[in-house]
């Protein structure tokens, strides 16, 4: 099991086709072995909450703009030699 990261909207691998997921909720910080309700995460353990970024569509915008800006910025210097 493990995770990557892909560019959203541009349908790699198939990926956007058929996606399933698992959001996290809390997590501890340095590797601490929870029980799986999480009764025990608590103790003493620095713990983080996962922000899920889709759920912010004004950062998501932005992130597409600037990319979209970067590619046109780089198509432009590869027309102009």
């Amino acid at each position: 099991m493990g995770y990557f990261r892909i560019l959203a909207g541009h349908n790699s691998l198939g990926i956007e086709m058929d996606v399933a997921w698992a959001t996290p909720g809390q997590f501890t910080v340095h590797n601490f072995p929870c029980y799986e309700d999480g009764a025990n995460c608590n103790g003493g353990v620095a713990t983080q909450y996962y922000e899920d970024p889709s759920k912010n569509v004004e950062k998501v915008n932005e992130r597409l703009m600037r990319e979209k800006k970067r590619r046109l910025t780089s198509v432009r210097k590869n027309v102009r030699g």
